[in-house]
């Protein structure tokens, strides 16, 4: 892949994630955090159920490890997550779905199509690191794929969350 290319996708990829960030953080810093355990929950969930009961792949070709049993995994930890933050924190709920009628059912739909995003972003990072022949995005947090894996699923779900947010 050209560098020109790289850059480019670079900036695309971060330049919103940053302003998402900024944007959630002057909503309040509870609705950024909480906005961001959708990822590390999903993620979590996705791994350890993903050993303990993954067969079939999700993406072999992307990345071996992941399978779809980790997917669903996810998914029912963010369905539950979703359904404790609807519960629990009401109040930092993103007024898109907060202030409708049934809003814990929007906010189990909002907080599941943000955990698809999230599995969307850590395969589309991982294409992008089979394209360029290199295992590890990185050398600062070596044997974990580089910073950028750590990031990936927030990269897909911040600025999507942010416009959720910014919606009244």
């Amino acid at each position: 892949m050209p560098a020109g290319a790289v850059l480019s996708t670079g900036l695309i990829v971060l330049v919103p994630t940053f302003l998402a960030l900024v944007q959630l953080r002057n909503i309040h810093p509870v609705a950024l955090l909480l906005t961001m355990g959708i990822v590390w929950v999903a993620d979590i969930a996705a791994y350890f159920a993903g050993r303990r009961f993954g067969t079939r792949k999700l993406a072999p070709h992307v990345s071996p490890g992941k399978t779809w049993a980790g997917f669903y995994g996810a998914l029912l930890a963010a369905g539950i997550y979703a359904l404790a933050w609807a519960g629990q924190s009401p109040r930092f709920m993103p007024p898109l779905v907060r202030d409708v009628p049934g809003s814990v059912l929007w906010m189990l739909l909002l907080v599941e199509g943000l955990a698809v995003l999230a599995a969307l972003g850590d395969l589309f990072e991982s294409a992008l690191k089979r394209q360029a022949g290199i295992k590890d995005s990185g050398r600062l947090l070596p044997g974990h794929g580089g910073v950028l894996d750590r990031i990936d699923a927030l990269t897909a779900t911040l600025p999507v969350a942010a416009l959720a947010w910014m919606i009244a």
